[in-house]
């Protein structure tokens, strides 16, 4: 018995080629039919090219965009309507000014030396988290549909057109368009470095000149100008910093966040309440790891930003006394010159527990080595790197948004890890200080605007306010009474700026580059604002950055 219907199925098919033919009719119609002259094209692809700066304008309303517009739309328009250049060469300056624009559009804000300097450090990983935000798939779709538009419409023109070439007093005039937009080009050129594509091509020459201040300043001979502790030769000790990733100080229950974060970190905490100091307002200097890390390593504050790659860190300085310095990872990146370690140590790992069994045990257990600072980099909880294969479901009740799912059990996740470091350090008698702190913080979506990230806007407090813990073992509180000051100090708003001159104080080591009012243990420690630097890599003053 055959049960199969041979007239539905063709019904089937009939109605399905109908709406595949009703959708091909529209499809003609908006493309296929649409025909535009050389001459437009070259236009409207001139206009397309310098749009980014068009949006600048739109967005933020100062003279310098719509100037460069006609700027860089002049020029373009002059080169394709003089010269046999063909459209297909403009398509690399297509993608980049779409590029621009969706950026724009969806983060109101242009892309900076910041942004530039993730493009050409950032790990596969981040830059495939980076695409799948929310915000960037609707960006990435809006790309594809207009570079299949572009190229129907305005690359694909008639093969029987023949070239067009301005001639006579039309090539007088573009010419001397050009000509009056080089002037006022080098009349407004330090105003118009912001506008787009002025500020791309800076943006840039400033990422190269940093990389190459910082290789200039790694080879650089260093010599210890400063004093020392009358007893420094003879005093032993471990010095740990911990640099998280992407970890902001709402989610973390140590501060009140409702959810069981940090319960590892709070369990030993009211274990040992004399061995831990609890940052109450940790700011972070930056909201992306660049100008965060410079910060922390620097010996010069973040309101000197600018002066950073100029001089060496301070973990190169206490290198150059009598300590080993370590650098323990993961991953590599771009600061590891910058640091200046006599050892990098990088762990083939996705997982930040396996920097403990190894790598930290090994260290901390060589007592040949009477001095060491280790600087621990974790993978934290940046959304691209927290795959972790683990769910912390005994001590987090299950939620309805994957992605804070996701970052609350990468902060559980970290906070086992300094629990468990914790426990090694407080067991020793070797005297040994920790001090942890992320980077920079991360959006949650906290404003409905879907923005899962950071460094993509404005400043804002869930990229800056982190959290931050300094613990050490009894032989360290011992022979360091200096860190009742830290305890006293660490209620105030301290920054990354504080973290190299405090470690100064601990350590007992003073070069010229101290500074001694931003050290946490210094008696003449004084409050002093923090700066924050902005995506193109100018400091502003805290107050004013929200």
């Amino acid at each position: 018995m055959n049960d199969s219907n041979p007239s539905g199925e063709n019904t089937r098919k009939s109605a399905f080629r109908r709406g595949w033919n009703y959708f091909e009719n529209i499809l003609s119609s908006i493309l296929y039919k649409l025909h535009l002259s050389k001459r437009q094209r070259i236009i409207i692809n001139s206009v397309i090219i310098a749009f980014p700066a068009m949006m600048q304008y739109i967005f933020f309303s100062d003279q310098e965009y719509i100037i460069s517009f006609f700027i860089y739309f002049t020029v373009v328009l002059t080169v394709f309507l003089t010269s046999r250049v063909r459209l297909i060469f403009s398509f690399p300056l297509v993608i980049a000014s779409m590029i621009f624009s969706i950026y724009i559009t969806i983060y109101h804000r242009s892309i900076g030396a910041t942004a530039i300097i993730a493009i050409f450090n950032t790990r596969t990983e981040a830059i495939h988290g980076f695409i799948k935000s929310p915000k960037m798939i609707t960006g990435m779709i809006a790309l594809v549909i207009f570079l299949l538009l572009y190229i129907r419409v305005i690359m694909i023109g008639n093969r029987n057109e023949k070239k067009i070439l301005v001639k006579g007093k039309s090539r007088i005039v573009l010419v001397g368009a050009v000509l009056v937009s080089l002037f006022v080009f080098l009349s407004m050129r330090e105003n118009l470095m912001k506008a787009y594509p002025f500020s791309v091509l800076y943006d840039s020459r400033s990422y190269i000149s940093i990389v190459s201040r910082m290789k200039d300043t790694a080879k650089k001979e260093y010599r210890f100008t400063g004093s020392l502790e009358p007893n420094f030769k003879n005093e032993v000790g471990n010095y740990i910093l911990i640099v998280g990733e992407t970890e902001r100080r709402a989610n973390c229950s140590l501060y009140g966040y409702g959810r069981k974060t940090n319960i590892f970190l709070q369990k030993i905490i009211g274990e040992h309440p004399r061995n831990f100091i609890l940052f109450k307002d940790y700011t972070s200097t930056g909201q992306t790891t660049y100008p965060s890390l410079m910060s922390i390593f620097s010996v010069i504050p973040s309101k000197y930003f600018q002066k950073i790659p100029d001089y060496p860190s301070f973990t190169r300085i206490l290198a150059n006394i009598s300590f080993k310095v370590y650098f323990v990872s993961t991953y590599n990146n771009i600061f590891q010159t910058f640091i200046g370690a006599d050892q990098n140590i990088i762990i083939n790992s996705d997982d930040d527990l396996s920097l403990i069994n190894g790598a930290l045990t090994n260290i901390l257990n060589d007592r040949t080595i009477q001095k060491k600072f280790i600087i621990v980099h974790l993978r934290g909880s940046h959304l691209a790197f927290s795959n972790y294969n683990f769910k912390y479901s005994d001590y987090l009740s299950k939620g309805t948004d994957q992605i804070i799912e996701k970052y609350d059990n990468s902060i559980v996740h970290t906070s086992q890890m300094l629990s468990n470091i914790a426990n090694i350090v407080i067991s020793t008698d070797y005297p040994t200080c920790v001090w942890y702190m992320p980077d920079h913080g991360e959006n949650l979506n906290d404003f409905g605007d879907n923005d899962y990230g950071h460094g993509e806007g404005g400043f804002t407090k869930y990229e800056i306010e982190l959290p931050s813990v300094m613990f050490f073992n009894d032989s360290f509180s011992a022979t360091n009474p200096e860190l009742k000051r830290v305890m006293v100090n660490s209620m105030n708003k301290t920054s990354h700026s504080n973290v190299s001159h405090t470690f100064f104080g601990l350590v007992g080591i003073y070069p010229s580059e101290y500074l001694e009012e931003l050290d946490l243990s210094s008696p003449n420690y004084r409050y002093d604002e923090p700066y924050l630097i902005n995506s193109d890599l100018f400091p502003i003053r805290y107050s004013n950055s929200f």
